[in-house]
């Protein structure tokens, strides 16, 4: 049989002016597939590349922390903020839309299971009744416990508020910015942001004049009781320009890295250094999967 003969015409991408297929047409029909095949060895090529580009931009990241005293100086002042918080009894809130989205959950859960306050809050649930779960310096007391703002059940006198941790690379995520417009007064913010600056970072905008201490180095911006502090987290260049496509790839891996650093540092101030203590807190909230298994037998 001949299976040139039985072609449906809806497959040959064009006739010769004899209303017959050309060789090279011919060809193409027949294997329409086979000069888009990738060999092994373009594979292995593109994924060095893309595996270079996501350590590049590591180091590059690795440098700003090492280098920066503003970079440095606002790791220390959301460690800071971030872990009075915990000490306060009140909790550190992660929000991201998309790929920062996941990212934003990430963080939390790694709070959690070192022992520290935390939840996640979807942007888009946020303003549909969630805001609820965030708690600031008045935020109102019920029945016959209403007391002053900071008093708490055990009798213990609580100051401060709830913080959140903002994931967005462009620093202006439209649902992010209605959150944060209906956060309590008193809320601390960090951003882990893209953008190089808090003043660029339109989550931190305030009509506050963005200020920066001498002192420390560190980039925030002061709104009413609660602070307002940018996390860097750039990448060399844009994945646009590195891939051919904007999808988050080294971005959102830059925005993780900043994050586990983050709680770590959190972690290692409320722990006053103490990781046998660090260790034992996280065995206790993470007994279960192959490290539950690993922890349980030291």
């Amino acid at each position: 049989m001949n299976l040139k003969r039985k072609r449906s015409n809806s497959c040959i991408p064009s006739l010769a002016p004899s209303g017959t297929l050309t060789p090279e047409e011919d060809q193409d029909v027949l294997i329409p597939a086979a000069k888009k095949l990738h060999t092994p060895s373009s594979t292995s090529t593109q994924a060095s590349y893309i595996l270079n580009n996501t350590a590049n931009a590591l180091l590059s990241l690795t440098s700003l922390y090492d280098t920066s005293t503003s970079a440095q100086g606002s790791l220390r002042r959301a460690v800071q903020l971030l872990a009075q918080t915990q000490l306060t009894g009140h909790k550190i809130i992660t929000c991201g839309v998309g790929k920062s989205g996941f990212v934003a959950q990430k963080l939390s859960a790694m709070l959690k299971s070192l022992g520290i306050a935390s939840s996640y809050m979807s942007a888009a649930e946020a303003t549909h009744g969630d805001l609820g779960d965030v708690r600031g310096p008045h935020s109102p007391a019920f029945g016959r416990h209403v007391r002053e703002p900071g008093w708490s059940l055990d009798g213990n006198v609580r100051r401060g508020a709830d913080s959140i941790v903002f994931i967005s690379y462009s620093g202006r995520t439209e649902e992010l910015l209605r959150v944060r417009d209906r956060l309590p007064r008193g809320v601390g913010l960090v951003a882990i942001s893209g953008v190089q600056s808090a003043a660029q970072c339109a989550l931190l905008a305030s009509p506050e004049t963005s200020t920066k201490d001498e002192g420390d180095g560190h980039d925030c911006v002061p709104l009413g009781e609660g602070e307002r502090v940018l996390l860097p987290a750039p990448i060399p260049e844009s994945e646009e320009a590195t891939y051919g496509v904007a999808t988050p790839t080294t971005s959102a891996l830059v925005a993780m890295a900043v994050s586990d650093m983050l709680a770590l540092c959190i972690a290692e101030e409320l722990f006053e250094g103490d990781r046998d203590r660090m260790k034992e807190v996280f065995k206790r909230n993470h007994p279960g999967g192959a490290i539950g298994e690993k922890s349980s037998k030291k």
